[in-house]
Formats: C-alpha cells, sequence, structure tokens
C-alpha cells in the first residue's frame, strides 16, 4: 500500500496534509475526475503571437481511489489501534491491503436503504475511519448521517470542480447548507504531464504573463512577484538567481512529444470559520484554499515540471478534458445500446416465429370458444382477420361488415385489416364493389386490390402493398342465410389455395358471421348503457361536489375567528382568503393564561371536504395540546403524534406556533415547515423569524428536528404570519410576487395601523394578480405592540 512519501509533492501540502490527517471528525471528500476512457485532444495555444504546435495530451484519471488508500494508510499509520469500515457497492473498488486486513470491515452494498442501514451500525460500532466509495444519489444521505455522528468520514466525488466551487456544486446537487457545514476538508487532485527533462528548453517570463496572472489568479501573481522575481519592466521579468521556467521541447527520448511522466498537483480547501454563532453558508464559500490549485501548479512551473502555459490555459485545459471524458462514456454507452438492442430483436423474432407456429396449432381448437367468448366488435374482427391467415396461410385479410353509419344503406364498412400496413384504407366502401354485381353467396377468385385499397405512390413496386397479388379469395359471410359481409384473403407466396382450406375458409366465415352479429349488438348496447352509466355518474359526482364543497365551507368558516381578542398594549388581526369555496390555511389564537396567548397559522395539505376535516381535526388537537403544554416545541410534537396515529387520512400541515409573554414582551415559537415570519421593527429593520422544523402528520417525532426558538418583542415591533399563498401569487404574465416583494410590501405597510396594513396587503396582491387566477390560499396574521 502507498504512502503519502511515495508521491512526489510539494513540502507545502506536508503540514495540510498532517492536519487533516489528525482531524477526529467530520467529513473529508476526495474530489478529482476519473477516466471514461478515450483519446486526448490538442492542447490549447499559448500566450505567443505565432500559434504553437503542441502535442496530443491525453487525459489523466486524478487517481481517487489511490489518494484514498493513502489517507487510510495515514490514519493507521498514525494511530496502532484504528478500525475502518469500507461501504462501497464494488468489492473490487477496496483494496484492502494484507497488513490491515484484520481492523477494516468490508460492507458491500447496492441501494441507497443498504448505504443508510451500515452508516447506522457504523454510528454505532464508532470506528475510526469510514471510507465511502463515491458520493452519489445513493449515498449522500448516509455519508452525510454518518459525517453528522461525529465520524471521520471519508469519500470520493467525481468533479471537474476544485476548493469551494466543490461546495457549490454539492448545493446545486441539494445538499443543504447544514450538510455543507459537516464538510470540514476538500482535498482535490488532478493528474497533469511533465516536462522531458532532455528536451525542455528555458522560457523568458515576460510581462504580460504576469498580466495573465495577475488578471486571472491574483494569489499566483502575489507569489511569483513575492518568490521569483526580482525585477519587473515594461519589457522583460528578471528572475531571482534560483528561478528558471521552461517550456515544451522535442526529442525522441519523448517519442517528440515534449513530456515524460506526469505528477499530481492539489488544491486544500480548510475553511476557518468565526467561532460562535450559527453556520454562515456565504462565509464558508467565500473563503479561499488553504493551498490553492493555481499556486500549487505554479510552483511546479517554477521547478521546471511543468510549462506556464498548463496554469495560463487551466480553465480552457479542464473544460477540454471534462468535455472529452463525457463523449468518451456516452460513446461506449451508446456502443453497449445497440449491442443490446441487436440482441433484442433478435430475442423478439424468434418470440414472434415461436408464436406463429403455437397460433397454428392451437387455432382450430380455441376457434369456436374465441368467437362464442368475444363481446367486442372490434376485438372480433381483428381476430377474424389473424385466425383465416392462420388457416390458409394467407398474408392478407380484410373484413367488410355491413353495419350503420355509413352515407348510405350500400356502404359497408372495413372492419379489420391484416397484411395491408402501409397503404391507406377508406374506412367505408361500395357494397357492390365488395359483394360483386349479383350479390354472391359462394366463394370466389379475388385477384385484384380489395375495393377501399391504394399502396401509397413513395412505395417501391414489388414491397409491401405493392407486391403482385399471387392468389386470392372473397368468402361471404352468411347469417342465417344472410349475407352480412365478405372476407377477401389473399396471398403474395402461394399460387393456389388447397380445397380444404377453401372450405375451411367458408366454415369459418359463416361462424364469424354469426360472432359478428351478437358482438354487434352487444357493443350497441354496451355503448348505450355506458353513455348512460357516465351521464349519471357525472351528475352524481357535480351533486357531491356541492354538497361537500358546502359542508366544508360551513366547517371553515366556523373554525376561523371572526372577533379578536383587546389587548392592553398590543392589537391582533387576521385575514384569510381561500382559493376556491374552502381552502387548507387556518388562523387562530389561544388565550393560555392571563399573561400569555398563543399565535397559530398553518397550511393543511389537500383542498375541499378532506382538507376541512384534517383542518378540524388538527386545529382541535393544537388547541387542546396548547393548554397542557407550555412548550410549543412540545405541543406540536404531541399534536405531530397524534396525527400519525391517524394515519389513513393522509394528509399533513405546516404550522407556525408562537406564545406571547405579554407582561415581558418574550416571544416563544416553534416552525414546522411553515413559511419564516417577519418582525418589523419600528426602526426599519427587519428580522425574518427561522428555526428547523418539518410538517406534521408524516415524519415520526424524533425526525421533525422542531427547534424552539425565543425573541425579545419591543414597542412598535409588528409580527407578519402569513402562508405560502400570499408570496405565490401569479400575475397574467405567469410571473410570482415572491417573497422578496412580499418583505418590501410588508415594510410599507408599516405606517398603517395593523387593521389598514392587513387590508391593504390584500388589495395590493390583488392588482398585482389581476385577472390571473388566485391558485393557493392566502392569511396573514399581524401582531402588533403599541
Amino acid at each position: 500500500m502507498f504512502k503519502f512519501t511515495d508521491f512526489f509533492h510539494l513540502p507545502q501540502l506536508d503540514p495540510l496534509f498532517e492536519q487533516m490527517i489528525a482531524e477526529k471528525d467530520g467529513l473529508m471528500l476526495l474530489a478529482g475526475i476519473e477516466s471514461r476512457g478515450g483519446a486526448g485532444q490538442p492542447m490549447p495555444e499559448g500566450m505567443n503571437a505565432q500559434p504553437v504546435q503542441k502535442p496530443k495530451a491525453p487525459f489523466l484519471p486524478s487517481g481517487l481511489s489511490t489518494l484514498s488508500d493513502v489517507i487510510v494508510q495515514a490514519v493507521f499509520s498514525a494511530d496502532p489501534l484504528a478500525q475502518a469500515i469500507f461501504i462501497v457497492s464494488d468489492r473490487t473498488a477496496a483494496r484492502i491491503p494484507r497488513l490491515f486486513k484484520r481492523r477494516i470491515k468490508l460492507c458491500v452494498v447496492s441501494n441507497a436503504e443498504e448505504y443508510d442501514r451500515q452508516a447506522a451500525y457504523a454510528a454505532v460500532s464508532r470506528p475510526t475511519l469510514l471510507v465511502f466509495d463515491r458520493l452519489t444519489e445513493d449515498s449522500r444521505r448516509a455519508v452525510f448521517a454518518a459525517a453528522e455522528s461525529g465520524l471521520k468520514t471519508v469519500v470520493q466525488l467525481d468533479t471537474a470542480q476544485h476548493g469551494a466551487g466543490v461546495a457549490r456544486e454539492l448545493l446545486e446537487l441539494g445538499i443543504g447548507a447544514e450538510q455543507i457545514s459537516l464538510l470540514r476538508w476538500i482535498l482535490t487532485t488532478r493528474r497533469v504531464l511533465t516536462l522531458c527533462e532532455k528536451c525542455r528548453h528555458p522560457m523568458l517570463l515576460r510581462p504580460y504573463h504576469l498580466d495573465h496572472l495577475r488578471r486571472r489568479h491574483p494569489e499566483v501573481y502575489a507569489c511569483a512577484e513575492r518568490e521569483y522575481c526580482a525585477e519587473i519592466n515594461a519589457h522583460e521579468v528578471i528572475l531571482h538567481k534560483d528561478a528558471q521556467f521552461y517550456q515544451v521541447g522535442t526529442c525522441r527520448a519523448c517519442q517528440e512529444s515534449g513530456y515524460s511522466g506526469d505528477v499530481s498537483v492539489f488544491d486544500v480547501f480548510h475553511p476557518i470559520l468565526q467561532q460562535g454563532g450559527q453556520f454562515d453558508l456565504q462565509e464558508y464559500l467565500a473563503c479561499g484554499s488553504a493551498l490553492s490549485l493555481e499556486e500549487y501548479l505554479f510552483r511546479l512551473v517554477a521547478q521546471g515540471k511543468v510549462p506556464l502555459e498548463n496554469l495560463l490555459w487551466m480553465e480552457t485545459d479542464m473544460l477540454r478534458q471534462t468535455y472529452q471524458n463525457l463523449s468518451s462514456s456516452q460513446s461506449a454507452l451508446s456502443s453497449a445500446n445497440a449491442a443490446l438492442t441487436s440482441k433484442l430483436y433478435e430475442l423478439e423474432s424468434a418470440h414472434r416465429v415461436l408464436l406463429q407456429r403455437t397460433e397454428v396449432l392451437i387455432s382450430l381448437e380455441d376457434l369456436g370458444q374465441a368467437l362464442i367468448a368475444s363481446v367486442s366488435l372490434t376485438e372480433l374482427a381483428h381476430r377474424i382477420c389473424r385466425r383465416a391467415g392462420e388457416l390458409c396461410g394467407a398474408e392478407r385479410v380484410i373484413l367488410y361488415v355491413a353495419r350503420s353509419g355509413g352515407q348510405s344503406s350500400e356502404q359497408m364498412e372495413v372492419l379489420a385489416t391484416r397484411g395491408w400496413e402501409g397503404a391507406d384504407i377508406e374506412a367505408w366502401v361500395d357494397q357492390r364493389a365488395v359483394l360483386g354485381s349479383g350479390n354472391e353467396k359462394k366463394t370466389s377468385l379475388f385477384l385484384t386490390l380489395p375495393p377501399g385499397v391504394q399502396p401509397r405512390a413513395e412505395i417501391p413496386t414489388g414491397e409491401g402493398p405493392k407486391a403482385a397479388i399471387q392468389n386470392g379469395l372473397r368468402v361471404p359471410l352468411l347469417a342465417q342465410d344472410r349475407q352480412v359481409g365478405a372476407m377477401i384473403v389473399q396471398s403474395t407466396k402461394r399460387s393456389a389455395f388447397k380445397p380444404s382450406d377453401t372450405a375451411l375458409l367458408q366454415t369459418f366465415a359463416n361462424q364469424a358471421a354469426l360472432a359478428i352479429q351478437r358482438a354487434g349488438l352487444v357493443d350497441d348496447l354496451l355503448a348505450k348503457i355506458t353513455q348512460l352509466e357516465a351521464a349519471q355518474e357525472e351528475l352524481v359526482l357535480k351533486e357531491r361536489m356541492e354538497r361537500e364543497l358546502e359542508l366544508a365551507r360551513q366547517v371553515q368558516q366556523s373554525l376561523l375567528p371572526s372577533n379578536f381578542p383587546v389587548l392592553s398594549g398590543y392589537t391582533l388581526v387576521a385575514h384569510n382568503e381561500p382559493a376556491r369555496q374552502v381552502g387548507g390555511d387556518f388562523y387562530d389564537f389561544i388565550h393560555l393564561d392571563d399573561d400569555h396567548l398563543g399565535l397559530v397559522v398553518a397550511d393543511v395539505s389537500d383542498k375541499g371536504m378532506p382538507a376541512a376535516l384534517y383542518m378540524a381535526l388538527a386545529r382541535s388537537l393544537l388547541f387542546a395540546e396548547a393548554h397542557r403544554q407550555p412548550s410549543p416545541r412540545a405541543a406540536l410534537e404531541t399534536v405531530n403524534n397524534l396525527l400519525s396515529d391517524l394515519g389513513e387520512l393522509n394528509g399533513f400541515v405546516s404550522v407556525f406556533y408562537g406564545i406571547v409573554e405579554r407582561s415581558t414582551r418574550a416571544f416563544t415559537y416553534v416552525r414546522a415547515g411553515h413559511e419564516c415570519p417577519w418582525l418589523l421593527r419600528a426602526d426599519g429593520s427587519r428580522q425574518q423569524l427561522k428555526g428547523s422544523g418539518a410538517v406534521l402528520g408524516i415524519l415520526e417525532t424524533d425526525q421533525l428536528n422542531l427547534s424552539e426558538e425565543r425573541i425579545q418583542l419591543q414597542p412598535g415591533d409588528r409580527l407578519m404570519l402569513y402562508s405560502d399563498g400570499m408570496s405565490d401569487v401569479v400575475n397574467e404574465q405567469g410571473n410570482f410576487f415572491g417573497g422578496k416583494l412580499l418583505e418590501e410590501l410588508f415594510a410599507s405597510l408599516m405606517i398603517l395601523s395593523a387593521q389598514e396594513a392587513c387590508a391593504q396587503a390584500f388589495q395590493a396582491l390583488a392588482r398585482y394578480r389581476g385577472s390571473a387566477e388566485q391558485f393557493d390560499d392566502m392569511t396573514l396574521m399581524i401582531f402588533a405592540v403599541d
């Protein structure tokens, strides 16, 4: 197993690596790009006026697996008693040396649930190190859960980003800020080709090189100016005596490429945030790397390992390599898909042959039963065409039936066809063209195109419907000695039908005629029954919906308070506008005692009567528990337990519940998945009341993560509690009102009384919406401190 000292690296990396290994907990992310195959492309041109011919540089994988092995080796060397758990999706991805085999437990998983289960096991067993193979959609929940439990966790991520850019990419993938705070180290590695020492030749460092560095990489420019440049003037840069820069040459030793071997380039991101207070994501993302990729690469340039152009065009090289890698992956995927498609076609072809032979063997046995059992006319017609072709070996069959619905009584409907794909077929044809002028009731030859069939002009002669007809029969359909239709069977391969085939077809046609007659009557009857049932169901549904909406409206209106208490030193006002007859929003105030008042704004999922009932249930439970529990969080946790016990209701509710202590103006609140209210101060400042917590009625109580917050109200303060319908108002152009405009609207209403501010807020939203439909319920409660 490799050690870190086995690799060439700059000495600036050693103290950071030792510090990283010494960490006892937190998440360590190894970032880089792994190869997916494919050849390299030409490198971009440098800064010179004349283009420089560059050799083709192959894509070099970052070697994340090797780096992970190095970290495991370092942890085990630092602690002889260290234990580790590897959680991987592929057993071959974990390279466990024999020396440490007894100290490492290997867990192979295949889905997200198994990742979670093994991570929970690791949280209990408390190993020194927990290693995941990759950060993927399946593993990410388990990775961050392990890091949150206090385990030192290592995971690899395939990405083209480095430093804080990796954290930003994780945010775009849906990783939350709380999970990002667990990310202590991001160690990014890339591999670049090293110059051939036999043919490399010195280059002059020009001012425009430094100017490029100053504009694109200011920290690298500072390093160059401090450590390598003795003097800079308008025409040249004078270097210190121990500094030397090189560019690509050519020789036989490197096969005219100018490169020999490769070296790893590192970026170490270890954000150092201010102590105390909540985690600040913006501060985290603003942190620079402890050792940046650009500075590391420049130091390699200064040692003559790589050309300066590798740094000057680093971003372009990465874009090219990423595109090359993805293109190769797409090409391999397309090839595999083509091979699978070819195999699928072969299997389908063999399957069709087997089905055809099986159908021929059983056709005579189940023929009578199939015709009697069929009640759908369309299904029966297609079955008749298929069976007729199988009985006589004909590739083409067309079935005509005399039915009502044509333009005249002298027309027949083309009920079904077989083998005429690629031809234009009329739905109705003239009866005399089908039955002949004599209205014959016997089987006869028919060697021309059937009536109503017209092959398309773009199909070449001799192919598909234009293939020459070798033989054909017109078979009448007789029911009770009355001709109800005809069937024309034709073949482009058989020159004649056997007499037994003709007799079998006529017998089959007579049975088919009776079945068609019966199925037609059944079809007409079923169609009329379906129409009556649909009309009746629509009427019943309409009446039920109207009755349900009226009941729901009565229930909801009875629950929402219409009179507000008169409080010394405080003003309370609220208003609700449902999007339909009933809504899922509700508000309430709870008089707990002479000194405590509870404020509630909630939003129930779903609409209609179920939402109204769920709203009544949630309000009743909250009202009861509020009097029993002095803590808002304890009250909501109990309500969640009760709602979960009634899980068959299939609903949930978001709640903001707070308690005002009137004597001290202290406000204690809990936010269970609801919109964050705004606290507007008399001095013009604004504060959004945040707090963690999920909606009630779905998760177990220990998964709610409810946080109980406490703030101190001041004279002139105004609490604006609202539902998401206020910010989700959409105007006629489809634009959302949004949280930012809502904040500004609330702030502009501070000069008005609470009653006027509530009315003006809804009027402003109505003006913004215009003639557009209101899609969601809107609720606003204003609690003002006089």
